[in-house]
């Protein structure tokens, strides 16, 4: 550069830069970092050689390894290894280097020659050393770390100091607001007209107070002022007007103006009349936020659990959802504000779901009904016939239901089937579901049942029935298992079981709809083990002699779970057989 700045010039060994204006960071590796002609020369060269070479003024951190040129001026902190450290003309070296100095020249007196010594052993190599760049580097190094420590504990502070911040701001917001509260407050109770008389009467004038007028009361009456607009605002119910009154009996009744206490009055009338009402009203906001409460508590030990599941999670969040749901449901609440409003948006965002379960519900009513009038039975009265009627036509109900249930719960995040068959009336308005309702606890109460049966081995006629693979296909089929009453209500019930695990089978949402598969997934692991234990038995009747080999299976189906009479009687009789030909042997 022949008269201007040259900024970065190389990157590589040679004379970085000459030139008679500043040149900055003019050579990255070694030997001459830069030639400046009169101006400053800042950080000329970052490793070993020449750091730079200075007409007139400072040069400052001229380099990292290999000192600098200074002709005219201080420099500072020029060097931090071995080499030139510095040449200065005419001001001293402050802090040149950390090791060896050589300090050649005067004020005035030319510079020495490149190459030259201007006393023996003042002048080192002009060529890079190995060991001066490798403790360059590591001071590089070390100088990185604390610049990258500092960047941490920067961005630390300044995260500190936003989260003090936004804690100042939630703070003084709260001030303000308890501020404007307690102003209201002292608005609302205090008494201008006894102030007012007292200090015309009696000559008592509080502070701040003219004994002439009375005192105004500013958000006092801005609430009288607009607590109409806002009222109306809010909608047209109850709890609106109810709010509204005791807003206007408390901003009103200390109120100076002309004629508010007329207004004020028939707020009171109105409050008289509803306050039998708005004490029930309270009683059930009370019921709710304990069920609130409960929820929130749930909720959070679920969030606690962290081995559970997504699957695990979302049930229980449905669960709890439910039994908030469950309190809205319950008679004394069905006719509070909260149930009202609440239920009537659960209704709209299901509604489609609740129309087809209404049609299905109806369709399989209309089926049996006409199922009668073709049998000629339709005007019979056979009270036995009339129930068992009724069992399967809640049965065909039920299975016609459950899709729209499963939907509903999973559409809305709120298990269903943890609700009462009442509440399944309160919620869908309709008769039927207490019945639909029954059928799904006593099935999955029936599959528990079998599963206890087999587990005990219990050896009653009943559990009998289920605890051979013959009788688990017979509920596999949808069939009561031999030795089971068949009664109406059982044959309803194994009708529908197979149906209901079918339609449960990828549900998430509900704890009765998991039980259900957990249920029949056991139960279809005991019986394809049982069927595979007895096709071994077959086979070995077929096939084998090996009186000990039919022992061991023999020893092994009685201690299956499940029974096995007939096999084991098989095993007994060729048992004998072989050991009878033993004998004559």
């Amino acid at each position: 550069g022949g008269h201007s700045s040259s900024t970065g010039a190389s990157q590589t060994a040679g004379f970085g830069l000459f030139g008679n204006s500043s040149g900055a960071s003019a050579s990255q590796p070694s030997l001459f970092g830069g030639f400046g002609g009169n101006s400053s020369f800042t950080g000329a060269s970052q490793a070993a050689g020449f750091g730079g070479f200075k007409g007139g003024s400072s040069v400052t951190a001229a380099s990292k390894v290999g000192g600098g040129f200074g002709g005219g001026a201080a420099a500072t902190s020029a060097s931090k290894s071995s080499g030139f450290f510095v040449f200065g003309g005419s001001t001293s070296g402050v802090e040149a280097s950390a090791t060896k100095v050589a300090v050649v020249g005067d004020s005035r007196g030319p510079r020495p020659a490149l190459g030259t010594g201007a006393a023996a052993g003042n002048m080192l190599s002009f060529g890079p050393s190995t060991t001066a760049g490798n403790k360059g580097n590591s001071e590089m190094l070390g100088l990185k770390q604390r610049l990258n420590a500092s960047e941490t504990k920067r961005k630390g502070l300044e995260e500190t100091v936003e989260d003090l911040s936004e804690k100042l701001a939630i703070a003084l917001s709260e001030i303000e607001t308890m501020k404007a509260a307690e102003t209201v407050m002292q608005d609302c109770i205090a008494e201008p007209v006894i102030d007012s008389v007292s200090a015309h009467l009696l000559g008592e004038e509080r502070e701040g107070r003219k004994t002439s007028s009375i005192s105004s009361r500013d958000f006092a009456d801005h609430i009288l002022q607009n607590i109409d607009d806002w009222a109306s605002k809010n909608g047209d119910n109850a709890s609106t007007k109810i709010a509204r009154d005791l807003f206007i009996v408390v901003a009103g009744i200390n109120s100076p103006k002309d004629g508010m206490q007329s207004r004020v009055r028939e707020s009171i009338d109105s409050l008289l009349h509803a306050l039998p009402d708005v004490r029930n009203e309270s009683e059930r906001t009370e019921a709710v936020v304990k069920a609130l409460a409960v929820v929130d508590e749930e909720m959070e030990r679920a969030a606690r659990v962290g081995h559970e599941d997504e699957g695990s999670r979302r049930r229980h969040h449905a669960a709890s959802r439910a039994q908030l749901l469950s309190e809205l449901l319950q008679h004394d609440q069905l006719t509070g504000l909260t149930s009202i409003r609440m239920l009537t948006a659960i209704r709209e965002k299901v509604q489609q779901h609740i129309k087809g379960l209404k049609e299905a519900i109806k369709t399989e009513e209309e089926k049996i009904r006409r199922e009668r009038q073709e049998s000629g039975k339709e005007n019979e009265f056979n009270g036995g016939a009339y129930l068992l009627g009724l069992l399967k036509m809640y049965g065909e109900m039920s299975k016609a239901a459950l899709p729209y249930l499963v939907s509903m719960s999973d559409e809305l995040d709120i298990d269903l089937f943890a609700l009462t068959g009442n509440e399944w009336k309160a919620l869908f308005e309709m008769p039927e579901m207490p019945h639909v309702h029954q059928l799904y606890v006593d099935a999955v109460a029936t599959l528990k049942k079998c599963k206890i049966a087999i587990e005990d081995k219990n050896d009653d006629e009943e559990s009998m029935s289920v605890r051979t693979t013959s009788g688990i296909r017979s509920i596999f089929d949808g069939k009561v298992p031999d030795g089971t009453s068949k009664h109406g209500g059982n044959e309803a019930l194994f009708d529908c079981l197979p149906h209901y695990c079918h339609h449960v089978a990828n549900v998430q949402c509900s704890e009765w709809c998991t039980e259900m598969r957990r249920q029949w997934k056991w139960l279809d692991e005991k019986f394809q083990a049982g069927i595979e234990l007895e096709s071994k038995v077959d086979e070995a009747l077929e096939n084998s002699d090996d009186v000990h080999y039919l022992e061991d299976l023999k020893q092994e189906l009685r201690q299956n779970d499940l029974s096995h009479r007939n096999h084991v009687k098989a095993l007994k009789k060729k048992i004998r057989e072989l050991e009878a030909e033993i004998d004559s042997d």
